[in-house]
Order: C-alpha cells, then sequence, then structure tokens
C-alpha cells in the first residue's frame, strides 16, 4: 500500500513540475523550457506562450508612441511549427509605422546541449498587403517540435487615436502575459478591459514631469497590467466574433489637452453626434431627400388605404427592383445614383427605402448597427466607425418592424442572420438618437410530417411535408430558387436509400416568411431474416453536438429562438408487428429555456413518433453551457439510436 500512495505521489510530483517548470519570469530560456514538452492544462495545445511582455510610451522627442513587445513561446507539436513564422501588420497610409530592432533566437535540444540560432536581417523582409497597410514578416531558423523561440522588436507609431491595444487572450494559451504603459497627462483615453478573466496585476501610478515641451512639463500615468495562466480562446458555434470575448485592453482618445491651455475633445456625446450625422453627406444629407422619391415607387402604391399593406408593397418593390452590389457600409454614398444603376451598397437601397416610406408619412428611422462578425459597438460613447450596416426601424400600428431591402429572400420584418447582434442604435435625428434592441419577435421552425405504408416486405411509401420559417427557411429559399433541380438532387444524396419524387414548393414567392415542401418518398430497407431494424429519424437538424470544448467561458448566443417539430407515422399493413421501440425521453433546460421531448406508440395496425425540441432564448450565459453539451448530446442520440425492431408477421 505505501508502495502505491509513493507511486502516485510520484505521478503527481511530476505533473507539478511539468506545470511549473517553465520559465516565465523572463525571456531567459531554461534547460527546463527545452526538455517540458507537455502542458497538462491544455493537451490540445499545439504551443505556449511562457512569457509575454509590451510597454507603450511616449517618445518626448519625436513624441511618437513607441511599443516594445518581447515573447518567449514553446513549441509543442508540429503544428505548431507555424507560431515560428511572424507577422506585424504596420500602417503606411499618410503617416507610417515602422517596426526597428527586430530580433530573434531559436533554441533547440541536440545531443542534450542547448543549441541557438540567431535570426539574420536577410531573414526579414516586408511585403504590401494593400495601399493603407504593409506586413512585416520573419521566419525564426531551425524551428521544430521541442523548440524554444524567443523575438522582440520596437514599433514606432504617429498615431495616438488609438493608444496600443493588447492581446492577454489569444488561439494558444499563456503562462504569463503583461502589458505596461506610460500616458502623458495631455492625453486622455477610454480604457476599455474585455473578455472575462480578470486582471492578476493592476497597479498605476504617477511619472512627474515625465513630457517637457517649451518650458511645461506634463505628469505621466503609469501602468501595469498582467495575466496569469490564460486559457486559449478557441471559437465555437453559436457566437458572435471571438472580438466580442477574447481578454484585452483596447483605448480610444477621448480628450487632447494641449500646452498653450486649447482643448480638443475626440470622442463626443450621442448629442454632439446626432448633429453632425444630421448635417453629414453621406447621411442625414441621403436621408432628408425623402419627398422626391414619391416618383420611384408605381403610382398604384399611393392609392393603397391599409397602411401596412401600403408598407409592405413598398417594402416589396425596393427588394425586387434594387440590387445589393456586395458591399457593407453604415452610409451612403448616392441615393440619387442608386435610382439610376438600380445597384448600390445595402445601406444605400436602405436609405432609399427610408426615404419612400418616409415620403409616403411612415414613421421610420434609420438604424446603424454593427455584424456578428464585427463586434458589439461601445455604448459608453459613440464611435460611429464601429458601426457598418444600416437598417430601417418601421413604427406602423404600434408595432415595430427592423426592415433590409437588400436581400430579396428576406420577409417583411425580417433581417439577415449577420445583423443579429444584441442592438444598434436608431437615429432619431429629431428628437435624439437611442439604443434598440435586436430580437426576432418569432422563433423560427421546423415542421417535418410524414406518413408511410409498407407497400411490400423492404420498401416504404408515402408523403413528406416540410415547413421551415424564419432563418431556418432563408437558407433553403436561396439554394432552392437559384437552382431547384439541383436542390432536388442534393435531397436524394442526403439520403442513400431513400428517393425524393414529386418534389414540390407551394410558395413561390422569394420573400415568404415560410418555404413549404411535398414530396412523396420510397424508402428502401435491409431486411436480415425476418426483421428490421429501423432508424425513423430523417431529415435531422444537427448530425453532431456542436459543443465540444471542455470549458467555454462565453456566452451562446443562437441569434433566435427555434423549434423543431417531427412526426411519423407508419403503416404496418399486415406485413410486421413491432417488437421494439425506444423509450420515451424528455429533457429541460434550467428555467425552461429549452425542451425536448421524444415519444413513441404502436398498435397492430401502425406506429407513430413524436420529437420535439425548443430553444426559448436566443442568448445564454456561458454557464449554461454543460446544459447544453447534455441537451445536444440527448438530441444526437436520438437520432443516431432510435430504432424500431420489426418482425415479419406470422401469417
Amino acid at each position: 500500500m505505501k508502495q502505491i500512495i509513493f507511486f502516485i505521489t510520484l505521478i503527481l510530483h511530476s505533473v507539478l513540475l511539468s506545470q511549473n517548470s517553465f520559465n516565465n519570469q523572463d525571456l531567459t530560456v531554461t534547460r527546463n523550457d527545452l526538455l517540458t514538452n507537455t502542458f497538462p492544462q491544455d493537451s490540445t495545445a499545439n504551443a505556449l506562450v511562457i512569457y509575454e511582455y509590451g510597454n507603450s510610451y511616449v517618445d518626448d522627442r519625436s513624441f511618437n508612441l513607441i511599443t516594445e513587445v518581447k515573447r518567449k513561446i514553446k513549441i509543442l507539436t508540429k503544428d505548431g511549427l507555424n507560431y515560428g513564422d511572424i507577422e506585424i501588420p504596420i500602417y503606411v497610409g499618410g503617416d507610417k509605422e515602422k517596426i526597428t530592432d527586430i530580433k530573434g533566437t531559436t533554441y533547440n535540444i541536440e545531443n542534450d546541449e542547448t543549441r541557438t540560432f540567431q535570426l539574420s536581417k536577410d531573414q526579414i523582409y516586408t511585403e504590401n498587403y494593400n495601399k493603407n497597410v504593409d506586413i512585416v514578416k520573419f521566419l525564426l531558423p531551425n524551428v521544430k517540435q521541442g523548440s524554444v523561440i524567443t523575438y522582440s522588436y520596437t514599433k514606432t507609431s504617429p498615431f495616438f487615436g488609438k493608444y496600443h491595444p493588447w492581446d492577454f487572450q489569444r488561439e494558444i494559451p499563456k503562462l504569463y502575459s503583461e502589458y505596461n504603459t506610460s500616458i502623458p497627462g495631455m492625453y486622455e483615453y477610454h480604457i476599455k478591459l474585455i473578455g472575462n478573466k480578470p486582471l492578476d496585476i493592476n497597479e498605476q501610478s504617477i511619472d512627474k514631469g515625465c513630457i517637457v515641451l517649451s518650458g511645461a512639463a506634463a505628469n505621466c500615468a503609469i501602468s501595469k497590467y498582467a495575466m496569469k495562466n490564460i486559457p486559449a480562446f478557441i471559437p465555437e458555434e453559436f457566437m458572435t466574433t471571438e472580438d466580442n470575448y477574447r481578454s484585452r485592453i483596447e483605448y480610444e482618445l477621448k480628450t487632447l489637452r494641449y500646452f498653450d491651455g486649447r482643448i480638443k475633445q475626440y470622442t463626443q456625446t450621442w448629442e454632439d453626434a446626432d448633429k453632425q450625422l444630421r448635417s453629414s453627406k453621406s447621411l442625414g444629407a441621403q436621408l432628408s431627400k425623402g419627398f422626391k422619391y414619391k416618383v420611384v415607387v408605381p403610382e398604384a402604391v399611393t392609392k393603397i388605404e391599409n397602411p401596412e399593406e401600403k408598407a409592405q408593397t413598398i417594402y416589396g418593390f425596393i427588394q425586387k427592383n434594387f440590387v445589393w452590389n456586395e458591399i457593407n457600409r453604415s452610409f451612403g454614398e448616392n441615393v440619387d445614383e442608386l435610382i439610376t444603376k438600380r445597384s448600390g451598397t445595402a445601406t444605400e437601397i436602405n436609405m432609399l427605402l427610408h426615404n419612400i416610406l418616409k415620403s409616403h408619412d411612415f414613421e421610420v428611422h434609420p438604424m446603424l448597427i454593427s455584424t456578428r462578425n464585427n463586434g458589439f459597438p461601445t455604448k459608453l460613447f459613440p464611435l460611429i466607425t464601429e458601426f457598418n450596416y444600416m437598417l430601417v426601424l418601421l413604427k406602423l400600428n404600434g408595432e415595430n418592424y427592423l426592415l433590409d431591402a437588400s436581400d430579396p429572400y428576406l420577409a417583411f420584418g425580417e433581417v439577415p442572420f449577420k445583423c443579429l447582434n444584441s442592438y444598434g442604435r436608431v437615429l432619431d435625428l429629431k428628437f435624439g438618437s437611442y439604443w434598440y434592441d435586436i430580437v426576432p419577435k418569432k422563433p423560427s421552425t421546423i415542421q417535418i410530417k410524414s406518413n408511410l405504408e409498407f407497400k411490400s416486405r423492404n420498401v416504404l411509401t408515402g408523403t413528406f411535408n416540410t415547413t421551415s420559417t424564419g432563418y431556418f427557411a432563408l437558407p433553403l429559399k436561396k439554394t432552392y430558387f437559384a437552382n431547384p433541380s439541383q436542390y432536388i438532387e442534393n435531397l436524394d444524396n442526403k439520403e442513400t436509400t431513400i428517393t425524393f419524387n414529386n418534389h414540390k414548393v407551394t410558395n413561390s414567392d422569394k420573400a415568404a416568411i415560410d418555404f413549404i415542401e411535398e414530396a412523396t418518398i420510397t424508402w428502401d430497407l435491409d431486411v436480415v431474416g425476418n426483421s428490421i431494424y429501423l432508424n425513423p429519424m430523417v431529415n435531422k437538424l444537427y448530425n453532431s453536438n456542436p459543443f465540444k470544448l471542455q470549458e467555454r467561458t462565453y456566452p451562446i448566443d443562437f441569434g433566435f429562438k427555434q423549434a423543431f417539430l417531427y412526426s411519423l407515422k407508419i403503416k404496418l399493413n399486415d406485413f410486421y408487428t413491432v417488437k421494439e421501440i425506444p423509450k420515451d425521453q424528455n429533457f429541460n433546460l434550467p428555467n425552461n429555456r429549452g425542451t425536448i421531448m421524444f415519444k413513441t406508440d404502436y398498435n397492430d395496425q401502425e406506429v407513430s413518433l413524436y420529437f420535439r425540441f425548443n430553444i426559448n432564448d436566443t442568448l445564454f450565459n456561458y454557464e449554461y453551457y454543460e446544459y447544453f453539451k447534455e441537451y445536444f448530446g440527448k438530441i444526437i442520440d436520438i437520432n443516431n439510436n432510435s430504432f424500431i425492431l420489426l418482425e415479419r408477421k406470422q401469417s
């Protein structure tokens, strides 16, 4: 027994030694850094940042922003070799940033000795990315599995609008990340710490007289921020952009106080921003052209008396007659030009929709949003550059409708899935702008109903009808109307033993809220002896569990509520009797925010099945992650293991 305890103690000691043997205090590479080739905290990691250091300050002679970066990385697997390929973007439009003092070293163990390989100048080059950005690149030499690499550089920037940000969290884990800043008192920034992980070190002090100009001096605010044991950020399904959640610190210049007493405001109040937007050529001027656009729509529209019908008719007319050019902008260039070309940005199309509705006396307002892949817009202060799209808010008969006429497949009151990013800013240029939540009013659903019967021992035939709505219908409509024959071929290819015949879509309107399909099917079954082992789950919504992480530290964002319903009846027609059916199952998320119901029944003539699951909210805290893992695990289990055993009926 003592030997067993001693053996376990040795194992625990070796694991703890492995976890703590890296030198995360500085850039020095120790022998333990080289010999330790595992990271038990994250066995999936390809590489590990052992130590990371940043220091940003203002040069008191050139008044450039200087950022010094040092980094030490362990290459754990062959898939981590790309971390020896370094890319540093720099801005070169107008004033230019530059990278200097690049140093890099690769450390390997060879024949039980430490060997070092230095980065040479001819391995450093600059590549143009676009007219505003260059990328400084270098590849550290002789990097292989087990290597430790170090590199450092200095970035010089003339831009103060955004003080150098710092990413504490990336796609690989980090043991230690530290960022130091020295900000002169004449610069006042909004500072945003993003992500759920708190700082382990947050120290503040004042350096008096750090900047001197023409006999005047300014103090500097000194900050030291650090995080330890930072897990890798691994994106997963049902999330907005990782920039909403990945731990980092960002800066936005608020105020510049000159030595001569002048003050310049860079970020304003929303009242100030509203005034600027009202007078801007790309927004206010484009939205003030209301009445001249009455002539754009057919004259018959003006004679429609029902307000809702008139609004829907105007919306449908814009959808069908103006084409999106695949460009997203939060502001328009020229709505008049859109009318001539019949093609423009989504914002220009929606501006035209806004203006025509307004010219017919509807209460409408533009609404600026940031799409799901663009991040949440800041609520604390107006940053117009964070918005990249515009919708229209229509107020009609006590109801609010968000509209986007740039997509011909969207129903009235629907917006693209990419726009479901929590909230936007409604620009009421008369009474002041305000935040507005983006929440679809109705759940998106899929309802499948199938009635089948045995026509012979090994063939089922019958009807298979599907009704999809909302965001489940959208991709189906786009695929079907683009190429109906290919759509049907894809149906047949999904299920190798099932053939779909007489397929038809009962609603020919691309912008209808629902997509209704009807078909007959022939299902060839495998008969083993006198029995059929039948899995009746056809057309599964989820084929695998979307939640696979050990731990998730960011919210679960579905974007919309959803419901799935599948009902099936099979007439046995004296061919078979039921010997075994799956057990009924029920499962509820906490507070009934989601449910699963699975039920089967049978008699001598038929067997029936009912499967329903629904998710009753759009957004869930990460604390629901384990519940959703179990929830979707049950859905996948029902899909894959709900077998019905049928035995040939004895005559």
